[in-house]
């Protein structure tokens, strides 16, 4: 919801088209409403995370480590974040002139955050599961990858999507 509405308010005041209309690089613009997005969700995982630890009693009683292995789970965490974030922003602003954006913006963007998130996933249960270190390298170099990938690939990207 935070990344659908993170174009909307400008659209709806007709503030969007002031905006793309500044001199400075439209990659400026992508990445404020990024920013502003991500501290959305960041703030929600601040609050979700430590109550699904509560919930579910999550700790070394339980078999999940504690120490080293809590810091990989915030690094997936981050990641994770950062790459929805990322292609959810980008295609609020392609869903931002259409009639129908509440409900385009999940179909539209379903099928490309579907990696990142069997990636954040996978990474999650091999972090707190003991995995082995290869194996969580692998998928947290796959989310970094993904996060670089769709931050540069949107922010050169923007431009087109909204002048449509």
């Amino acid at each position: 919801m935070a990344a659908g509405r993170a174009f909307a308010s400008e659209q709806e005041a007709g503030a969007l088209e002031a905006l793309t209309l500044y001199p400075g690089p439209h990659a400026g613009l992508y990445l404020g409403k990024l920013l502003g997005t991500l501290a959305q969700l960041f703030l929600l995982a601040l609050i979700v995370v430590p109550a699904t630890v509560l919930v579910y009693d999550l700790g070394p009683e339980r078999g999940v480590p504690a120490g080293p292995a809590w810091a990989g789970f915030a690094l997936v965490v981050v990641l994770g974040l950062v790459g929805f974030a990322a292609t959810c922003c980008f295609y609020s602003a392609i869903t931002v002139n259409l009639r129908a954006r509440e409900a385009l913006l999940p179909v539209l963007a379903f099928p490309v955050l579907v990696p990142v998130v069997l990636a954040s996933v996978r990474a999650t249960t091999l972090v707190l599961g003991g995995g082995l270190a290869d194996e969580i390298f692998a998928w947290v170099a796959f989310l970094a990858l993904y996060d670089v990938a769709s931050v540069v690939i949107s922010a050169l990207l923007f431009p087109f999507a909204v002048e449509g």
